[in-house]
């Protein structure tokens, strides 16, 4: 399991070159939202997330750490596919249930699309924090991806 950005994008090149979709997203603005605030979280941590999203702080949200989050949020869109935009979440669920995705980013109501499949989690799936977001609660907010 990828335990850094760079260890996902790393297994995600593989993936893809492999032929599978590293990233299953759908491309509604409330689900960019939430993979935005997992990837600023694990980039930035806590304080970045507080100076710059509660807080607002320009130097912040001007200065490198941003930088990396939107250069991370970059390489993302590169490991989806090209029907992302404005697909519904469960549409990008059920291509990580067929092992047609591998990883997705999405709120703990996803467990239910993959129990209604007969699939059992820590043996055909696992739902995990996203990288590197272990210490605060971040809306509802959890990764997806196939054994």
């Amino acid at each position: 399991m990828p335990t850094s950005w760079d260890e996902f994008n790393a297994a995600a090149s593989k993936l893809q070159a492999a032929g599978v979709i590293p990233f299953a997203h759908g491309g509604q603005p409330w689900q960019d939202a939430t993979v935005f605030e997992a990837v600023l979280l694990g980039i930035g941590g806590n304080e970045f997330y507080q100076k710059a999203i509660v807080e607002l702080d320009m130097n912040a949200l001007s200065g490198p750490t941003m930088v990396k989050v939107f250069d991370q949020m970059r390489k993302l869109q590169g490991f989806t596919d090209k029907g992302m935009p404005g697909r519904d979440w469960n549409v990008a669920t059920g291509m990580v249930m067929s092992g047609k995705a591998a990883f997705q980013i999405m709120g703990d109501w996803a467990k239910g699309e993959f129990s209604n499949a007969g699939l059992k989690p820590g043996i055909d799936y696992y739902c995990l924090p996203p990288l590197l977001i272990m210490v605060i609660y971040t809306m509802w907010i959890a990764s997806f991806f196939t054994r």
